[in-house]
C-alpha cells in the first residue's frame, strides 16, 4: 500500500464510529457551541486569525470550492496574506515564487513542479485557486515535506534519517493520545502495514509530516509580524486539532490558529468539535477515472524519455507501444520529459485517442493510442502516477 493511500485510509477511519451532529449543504457549523452561523459570521472570524487552517479531501470538488471562497474572502479584506499548500514540498518554493509573481504559465508551471508526480490529483480542482493568488499576487508556501522522507520514516524510523536531514527538521510534540488511537485503527486495519514497519514508526511518520507542515507555517510568520496565513491541507491533518494544530500549539501558536473542515454531510454526522468550524458541502458526484496509458517512464540518458515498463492489458499495450520505445510527441507537441506526457494525457482537453510519435529501433513510428476503451489497468502500473522520485 502506497503511503498517499495509506493517508486516504487514515482520513476515512477517523470518523468512522465516532458519531455527531448533521449538517447539510451550505449550514455552517461552530464549536464549542455547535450552533449555526452565517457565512459573513464566519469570515469575519475567520479573519481574526493569523493561521486559518482549511482541510480537504483531495478530490471533491465542492471542497476546493470553500476554499477558493475563503482566501478571496480574507484576500479582499486587504493586508499581508499568504497561501500555503500541502500538495507542494518545500524543496518546490522557488518554482511557486515565480507562479505567483506572474513569470510562468499554468502548463510551465505543472512541468515545473511536476505536479502528477509530486501530487497526483486532478490539477483542475486546485487550479482555481492558483489562479486567485496570482490574480492577488499572494505568495503560495509550500508547506509539505518530500514523501521519500515520510517513506522512510515509517519503514524504518526517525533514527534511520540522515544527520543532514535531522538537522532541518522542527522539534516534533508528541502525539495525543486519542491521535494515536485513530492511527492504530488504521495500523491495525492493514495486515501488510505491519510488514513494512512498526506502528511506533507509523505514528513517528504521520506526526512529522505534521511538524514540518506546522513549521513552514511558523516560519513565515516570523518572517511576516504583520501576516496572515491561509493553509490548506487534507481533513487528517486538522480533524480534532490533533495534527497540524496540536504541532502548532506546541510552537506557541494556539491562539493564532482556527480550523475549518469542508463536510459532506449527507451520511455522515459531525464529531463534535472536529474543528473550529464546519461547512456542509455536496456529496461529490463520482466521476470516471482518468485514462491510464499503462507504461512506467524514465528520462532517456541522452534527452527525451523512454518507456521503461508496459501494463498488461493497457492502451499501452493494445496499441503495440513495447519497452525501449523512446517517445517523441503526442500529437505534434514535444515530450521534453515524462512530466509533459502524463499532463498532456490527464488534462480536461486531451485528445481520447491521441498520436504518439515515438523511436524504436532507431527508426520513427507512430500510433493511435485508444483512451477511451475501457480497461484492466493493474495497480502499481502506470508510471503517470509513480514516477521513480516518488
Amino acid at each position: 500500500m502506497g503511503i498517499g493511500a495509506i493517508f486516504i485510509l487514515f482520513a476515512l477511519l477517523q470518523v468512522l464510529g465516532m458519531g455527531g451532529l448533521t449538517i447539510e449543504t451550505g449550514e455552517i457549523l461552530r464549536f464549542p457551541e455547535g450552533d449555526r452561523v452565517e457565512q459573513a459570521v464566519l469570515m469575519d472570524h475567520l479573519a481574526r486569525y493569523r493561521i486559518v487552517l482549511v482541510g480537504e479531501t483531495h478530490d471533491d470538488p465542492g471542497h476546493h470550492v470553500l476554499q477558493e471562497q475563503i482566501v478571496r474572502s480574507m484576500a479582499e479584506r486587504g493586508g499581508e496574506l499568504a497561501l500555503a499548500m500541502e500538495m507542494f514540498p518545500r524543496s518546490q518554493q522557488t518554482s511557486l515564487d515565480r507562479w505567483s509573481a506572474g513569470k510562468l504559465g499554468e502548463v510551465d508551471f505543472l512541468d515545473a513542479v511536476t505536479w502528477y508526480f509530486t501530487w497526483g490529483f486532478d490539477a483542475e480542482l486546485y487550479l482555481p485557486i492558483l489562479r486567485l493568488a496570482r490574480e492577488y499576487r499572494i505568495p503560495v508556501v509550500a508547506m509539505n515535506i518530500d514523501r521519500a522522507i515520510v517513506s522512510q520514516v515509517r519503514t524504518q524510523g526517525l533514527d534511520s534519517l540522515d544527520a543532514e536531514v535531522r538537522k532541518t527538521l522542527p522539534v516534533l510534540a508528541e502525539a495525543l493520545p486519542e491521535y494515536r488511537e485513530r492511527l492504530q485503527e488504521v495500523f491495525d486495519s492493514h495486515p501488510m502495514m505491519a510488514k513494512d514497519g512498526s506502528l511506533a514508526n507509523f505514528i513517528d511518520a504521520q506526526r512529522l509530516w505534521d511538524g514540518v507542515m506546522a513549521q513552514a507555517l511558523f516560519d513565515w510568520l516570523r518572517q511576516h509580524p504583520q501576516g496572515r496565513v491561509v493553509a490548506l491541507a487534507g481533513s487528517g491533518h486538522l480533524l480534532m486539532k490533533h495534527g497540524i494544530a496540536h504541532q502548532l500549539a506546541a510552537m506557541g501558536l494556539e491562539n493564532d490558529t482556527v480550523t475549518l473542515l469542508p463536510w459532506d454531510g449527507a451520511e455522515n454526522p459531525v464529531p463534535w468539535q472536529a474543528a473550529d468550524f464546519v461547512w456542509g458541502t455536496p456529496t461529490p458526484i463520482l466521476s470516471e477515472p482518468m485514462p491510464r496509458l499503462g507504461v512506467g517512464l524514465e528520462s532517456a540518458p541522452q534527452g527525451g524519455i523512454v518507456i521503461t515498463e508496459i501494463t498488461p492489458d493497457s492502451p499501452a499495450q493494445k496499441a503495440g507501444l513495447k519497452k525501449g520505445d523512446q517517445p517523441l510527441s503526442l500529437d505534434g507537441h514535444p515530450l521534453p520529459n515524462p512530466h509533459t506526457l502524463v499532463r498532456m494525457l490527464r488534462s480536461q482537453k486531451r485528445n481520447p485517442r491521441p498520436t504518439l510519435t515515438f523511436i524504436r529501433d532507431r527508426e520513427k513510428q507512430s500510433l493511435t493510442l485508444a483512451l477511451d476503451e475501457k480497461t484492466k489497468v493493474h495497480e502499481p502500473a502506470t508510471m503517470e502516477e509513480t514516477n521513480p522520485s516518488r
